[in-house]
């Protein structure tokens, strides 16, 4: 293991250079009467959502565990609830190579102690696999979730029945049934935990958390491990002034190289709140350590990397005067700073828990909102589309249009077309979940009509890639990108 740095903050960057705001293409609202919300959000291989969080309307118990699938418009095709008597809450989903998903969270209807971890595996139509509860006989819970390359799990949470401290990070790895492959804690004395994980393109897992130590202060943990659980390298970041506290919730495998850590800094004894992203190479050394700070209070709650090389980031910017939050959208782009600053909302508060970027310039934003909708609390999906990206799709009207890849989940090969009514240059590649190239199918070829491809799930290298997730990308007068499965 290398190493751990630990890094002070860079210059606070406050003011915004002009930019276009994304327009809002539409919003739906979920829930009923009572209040429910999204705590994550992933893609499906139809190009809709799967929304997964919390609902007290609905289910069997106090609180259930909640999951929606929509399609591309944000209407529903189906709802589930998992629970039991006690309570029952997700905080992390992802797509699964089978076209089904994950979802985990905590439970007190089940398990070992308090709270165990709760992981549900689901298929496409929402019904379940397997479900099973880690822990001990305290409080434990998971707050995220990834698919490695072999179809096994791996979650990230934190434990209060197992390692050195109050609390330590909790790292799990099970199979496709859910038995554990190995488990592991990490952290010092006191108050540590995990709140993200992703996978990285040469295999490893990106971890992201936050550790107390005795000088009072909440340092952000960004660090690399490998898939037997050991630690490949770490770093800290953190403030050097008075005590602060930096809470991490997500992590990214940037589509250049390494990771990106985003969270938000609390002051002690105050309601201030900075918004604070991190990014370290593929050596575990720090690139770069930027803050963005309001008047008042600004949360970042996750983020996604954008087709620009930038980072768009949702969470929440709370008023001073009402003490209500508007959902917030904010933008950093390495150069540049921070651009694009937006809010969305209405007389209540409402938020944003989750994002991803469905093709360049387009973006779907998860939450909760209590301005719109049929309760105290409803889960909220929106649309945002950037102007000076977005081209709807198209054929008929002169703009490329690219079907999607099938088969998917795929084996061996799998076929898409690209059309183009009038002639244009066309690139067709291939790149994996962090944005970097797998296969170059066409560059630069003039083509008019519709042109077919095949992919034979090979890299440039001509070596079969693993299974997983990865984008056919076509551009010419316009950027389309279409999600495909291979399993192996």
């Amino acid at each position: 293991m290398r190493r751990m740095i630990l890094i002070g903050w860079a210059a606070l960057v406050a003011a915004l250079p002009a930019g276009a705001e994304l327009d809002t293409a539409w919003t739906r609202t979920f829930g009923g009467t009572s209040n429910d919300g999204f705590r994550a959000l992933a893609m499906t291989d139809d190009g809709g959502y799967l929304l997964a969080g919390y609902t007290y309307s609905l289910g069997s118990g106090d609180v259930d565990m909640w999951a929606v699938r929509t399609d591309g418009d944000g209407t529903t095709i189906w709802e589930r609830t998992f629970g039991g008597a006690g309570r029952d809450y997700a905080f992390g989903a992802c797509a699964t190579t089978d076209g089904g998903f994950a979802i985990v969270g905590y439970t007190t209807s089940r398990g070992a102690g308090g709270s165990d971890v709760f992981l549900v595996r689901i298929d496409g139509a929402g019904d379940t696999l397997w479900t099973r509860t880690y822990g001990g006989s305290a409080a434990d819970d998971g707050r995220s979730v990834c698919e490695a390359p072999d179809g096994s799990l791996i979650v990230a949470g934190q434990t209060e029945s197992y390692g050195a401290g109050q609390a330590d990070f909790y790292i799990l790895r099970v199979d496709t049934a859910g038995d554990t492959i190995w488990t592991r804690t990490h952290g010092d004395s006191l108050l540590d935990f995990a709140r993200g994980i992703c996978m990285t393109p040469d295999g490893n897992v990106g971890v992201a958390g936050s550790i107390l130590y005795n000088s009072g202060n909440l340092d952000l943990y960004l660090a690399e491990w490998d898939m037997n659980g050991d630690v490949v390298w770490s770093i800290l970041f953190a403030d050097t002034g008075p005590i602060n506290f930096e809470w991490a919730t997500s992590v990214h495998a940037d589509p250049d190289s390494g990771l990106v850590i985003l969270g938000y800094r609390g002051l002690e004894g105050t309601d201030v709140s900075d918004i604070c992203i991190g990014k370290a190479s593929d050596t575990g050394q720090s690139v770069f350590w930027r803050r963005y700070a309001d008047d008042y209070y600004v949360y970042g709650d996750a983020f996604c990397p954008t087709y620009d090389g930038g980072y768009l980031i949702c969470g929440a910017d709370k008023s001073v005067a009402t003490q209500r939050n508007d959902l917030l959208l904010i933008k950093r782009m390495p150069g540049s700073g921070w651009v694009d600053e937006q809010t969305l909302g209405g007389p209540g508060s409402d938020w944003a828990s989750a994002i991803a970027e469905t093709r360049p310039g387009v973006y779907v934003v998860a939450g909760h909102t209590d301005s719109y909708g049929a309760g105290g609390l409803d889960g909220w999906l929106v649309l945002f589309r950037d102007p000076e990206v977005f081209v709807p799709s198209g054929g008929p009207d002169g703009r490329l249009h690219l079907s999607p890849p099938a088969p998917s989940p795929a084996s061996s090969s799998l076929c898409f077309s690209v059309t183009l009514p009038e002639a244009g240059f066309v690139d067709v590649r291939v790149v994996n979940v962090a944005g970097r190239l797998v296969r170059t199918l066409s560059a630069g070829e003039t083509i008019v009509g519709t042109r077919r491809y095949e992919w034979d799930g090979r890299d440039e290298r001509g070596e079969e890639v693993p299974s997983g997730v990865y984008f056919v990308v076509a551009g010419g007068p316009v950027r389309e990108m279409r999600r495909a499965v291979v399993v192996r």
